[in-house]
């Protein structure tokens, strides 16, 4: 099973690489603290792979995990296809938001780019447990402040008063059903 955990950790990494250059708008190059964040990615990876071969975990732990890797994938590349026609502003930007997401996976949450992030993040740490925790908490607590961020930038624009609706009919990040 490790040699699973293995290859879907890769495929989620690689695409979440190639979003950053290849998927999402920079305008005027990738802002610093997204090179910041994607520099913290590349470390939390590495070690992740260096404890991969040293920790032997129970069939239903790395179960665990190959379903949190599957389903950030998954929820990556919906995202990816339903934005592909009208691309995504990359993490960390100042610009106002000029576009609004309604559909596909933003039906369900606003922020699904980060879901999946938060998804593969939590599947490394339930995959080898120890230090990955830590990355994986640095990543949520990122993505929220991120999401929070963007929440803020919306809410202020010209889109302020449908974001105030849209916000009503979908979960920030995480979809909770009993918290709506």
């Amino acid at each position: 099973m490790s040699i699973l955990v293995l290859i879907l950790s890769a495929l989620n990494f690689l695409s979440f690489s190639w979003g950053v250059r290849g998927h999402f708008q920079m305008g005027n190059g990738m802002p610093f603290p997204m090179k910041i964040l994607s520099a913290c990615s590349l470390v939390f990876y590495g070690l992740f792979l260096a404890s991969l071969r040293s920790v032997h975990r129970d069939v239903w732990t790395q179960g665990g995990a190959l379903f949190l890797f599957v389903s950030a994938l998954a929820l990556f590349w919906w995202t990816i296809a339903t934005t592909r026609r009208n691309r995504p502003d990359v993490a960390h930007h100042d610009a106002a938001p000029h576009q609004l997401y309604c559909t596909g996976p933003y039906r369900i949450v606003r922020h699904p780019f980060y879901l999946a992030y938060l998804l593969f993040w939590i599947g490394t740490a339930l995959s080898v447990g120890a230090w990955q925790w830590l990355g994986a908490i640095l990543f949520t607590v990122w993505y929220g402040f991120l999401a929070y961020q963007e929440e803020r930038r919306f809410i202020q624009s010209d889109f302020g008063g449908i974001y105030a609706d849209y916000q009503k009919k979908s979960w920030m990040l995480f979809p909770v059903p009993w918290v709506k």
